[in-house]
Formats: C-alpha cells, sequence, structure tokens
C-alpha cells in the first residue's frame, strides 16, 4: 500500500531538481505520466535524480504510476494543479494531488 511520506518524498525530491535549476517540458511529463515511464523519465533524464530515496517496493511503484495516470487523465491542468508551462511543477502538483487523496482516504 503506497504510504503517503512516499508521495510527499517525491515531490520533495522533484522539487530539489527544480531547486537546481531543472525541468522537463510540459507535455513529455504529461505523456511519461499516462505511459507509465516517469519515473524512468526522471532517472534518465536527471543522473543525479534519487529514485532509490523512495523506497518504493515493486507493488507501490506501480500503484503510484497508476495513481500518477489517473492525475494525468483528468486534464484542466491549470484548474486542478494551477500548472500550463513547465512539467516538473505539474508532477509536484499531480503529486500533491495524490497525497491529498491518500490522507483524505480516498482511492482515486
Amino acid at each position: 500500500m503506497l504510504k503517503v511520506n512516499k508521495v510527499v518524498t517525491f515531490a520533495l525530491e522533484v522539487n530539489r531538481l527544480i531547486d537546481q535549476g531543472y525541468d522537463m517540458p510540459f507535455e513529455k511529463v504529461k505523456i511519461a505520466c499516462e505511459d507509465k515511464t516517469i519515473l524512468d523519465e526522471l532517472d534518465d533524464h536527471f543522473p543525479d535524480f534519487d529514485l532509490e530515496i523512495l523506497d518504493m517496493k515493486k507493488g507501490d511503484r506501480s500503484e503510484f504510476l497508476d495513481k500518477l495516470w489517473d492525475k494525468a487523465m483528468v486534464g484542466r491542468e491549470r484548474k486542478y494543479w494551477y500548472v500550463e508551462n513547465k512539467g516538473l511543477p505539474l508532477l509536484i502538483g499531480y503529486s500533491l494531488g495524490i497525497a491529498n487523496d491518500l490522507v483524505r482516504g480516498h482511492d482515486i
């Protein structure tokens, strides 16, 4: 079962990338979430992205990718996530949405 702390840790790791001046194109992030390849994309695109810090078991990783897919499929990123230009902030928005769902007990 995916835990909130894993999702928050992921968002903080993405935030670290933004702080270092990195970004990914908005559409690339959205498509990678839809294709459930975003973790591999981040690992490939950013050599210092620390995927190990998430310490996710295979089932948790799959559940997280499914939840990112759910968020990406909603669309209307500007309305729901307040993002329309950059990919990494979009990923933080998705992650915050997932964390919120987990805290509230919604399986969305």
